[in-house]
């Protein structure tokens, strides 16, 4: 707060700045002014200038930016904002600013859960990728990975935490009942990382601050009990159980707070069995008489204090989410008359009281959607039945064309990408 006003304007001039987004430094910018305002207010405006606002989301610029006293109080910074505004509606008829290093490339590596229990790698290098680098993203011959020696379940809540993807429950190979094992994979090696307290299917997961929290989910009966797992163990989180029902939902944090939506609201209970034999259930996997809800809860990490937040526009349940800075993406799914949805919707948390605004529909159905979060610009979602991986630009919430239109690509993947789930890691 004390750095004085040229080495702020060399910070804000650097390629090299290691921030994920520009919001970043939006936010620091606004801090060091207001540490000593009287002294700083005059530097604001050309200091302002130098923030690369075309990698600002639209939301951030709208919701954020433009209502700080600082930029409104400014006639030049009042013009940069709307200028930005005006890039992410019509990007065509502006220079485009050279993002920093840091946010140019952002390297995952993705991988699919096949319903074969295979796992298979797709190398993805890209972060705001044009059209020529989106046709290439699959030209690399996929290459075999480390195998899991054990069942890895479709229904277990998976989760990155602390450089590795964790799974959590899942349903038992030969009855379909919930699982206690929590698996890790960290792209070398599957270690069995211990047991849950209770036994769990389509439960939700979510890191937060070096802890996992593990949300809903069913067995032999619809299991409320929260457990935190952290250091190796779980332990059973009584303040964060659960309001309401939730399985086959979703769970996303965003700065502390834990958001809880989509729900089979379950009322009965009783494994599929035929002859004496437990079986597998196509559509669903457990005999439950069930209501899909729109509730959605949220319950603030520290404080332990639950919230009601807007409901979701369409009863949801077997979707995906995503965060991308304070806003929530909501993908597909299917509803209580199994309709499957290619609709999606989203909250920006950044405003008071938010409700949920719906999404362009996808060019295919989003059954069973899964999701994996690319860059800030861009997330990847399977749906079901399809072998049709869909992009969703977050900048310009439109789907993606460019990424699944290429037939050549697309027969790469073959029919492993059915089914899938799929997750990731930061490389």
């Amino acid at each position: 707060m004390d750095l004085p006003e040229n080495e702020i304007q060399m910070f804000l001039k650097s390629d090299k700045i290691k921030v994920e987004t520009e919001d970043v430094l939006f936010t620091a910018l606004v801090n060091w002014t207001n540490h000593n305002l009287p002294k700083r207010q005059e530097a604001f405006p050309k200091l302002f200038g130098l923030l690369r606002l075309q990698s600002v989301t639209k939301q951030f610029l709208s919701n954020t930016v433009r209502k700080e006293k600082l930029v409104r109080d400014s006639t030049t910074c009042r013009d940069l904002v709307e200028d930005a505004m005006h890039f992410h509606i019509e990007p065509e008829r502006f220079e485009k600013q050279q993002p920093r290093i840091a946010q140019r490339k952002v390297n995952k590596r993705c991988y699919l859960l096949t319903p074969k229990n295979v796992v298979q790698s797709l190398q993805l290098k890209t972060s705001v990728p044009n059209s020529e680098e989106m046709k290439g993203l699959f030209a690399n011959p996929q290459h075999m990975i480390v195998q899991p020696p054990f069942h890895i379940s479709h229904l277990s809540a998976i989760v990155l935490h602390e450089n590795k993807v964790m799974f959590f429950g899942g349903a038992h190979p030969n009855n379909k009942l919930g699982t206690t094992s929590i698996i890790s994979f960290d792209e070398q090696v599957w270690k069995l990382e211990g047991n849950l307290n209770f036994p769990r299917a389509k439960a939700s997961a979510v890191s937060v601050k070096g802890a996992v929290y593990i949300f809903g989910g069913t067995s032999s009966k619809v299991e409320n009990r929260t457990e935190m797992y952290v250091d190796g163990h779980c332990l059973h989180d009584m303040p964060k159980d659960l309001k309401n029902n939730r399985l086959l939902s979703c769970a996303v944090v965003i700065g502390g707070i834990i958001y809880l939506f989509g729900n089979n609201e379950a009322t009965s209970y009783q494994p599929w069995q035929v002859e004496n034999q437990f079986m597998f259930a196509p559509r669903n996997q457990f005999n439950i008489a069930t209501t899909n809800q729109t509730s959605v809860d949220a319950i603030n990490t520290q404080t332990n204090e639950w919230s009601i937040v807007a409901p979701l526009n369409f009863q949801r349940t077997s979707f995906t989410a995503a965060t991308v800075g304070n806003t929530i993406y909501v993908f597909g799914g299917c509803k209580n008359n199994r309709q499957h949805f290619n609709t999606g919707e989203f909250l920006d948390t950044s405003f008071d009281n938010p409700t949920w605004t719906l999404l362009p529909p996808a060019p295919v159905e989003l059954r069973t959607a899964t999701s994996f979060l690319l860059s800030n610009e861009e997330i990847i979602v399977l749906g079901g039945r399809s072998n049709q991986l869909c992009c969703f630009s977050t900048r310009t919430h439109t789907w993606k064309d460019t990424f699944t239109n290429c037939q050549q690509e697309q027969e790469k993947l073959g029919e492993a990408v059915i089914s899938s789930r799929i997750f990731g890691f930061i490389m």
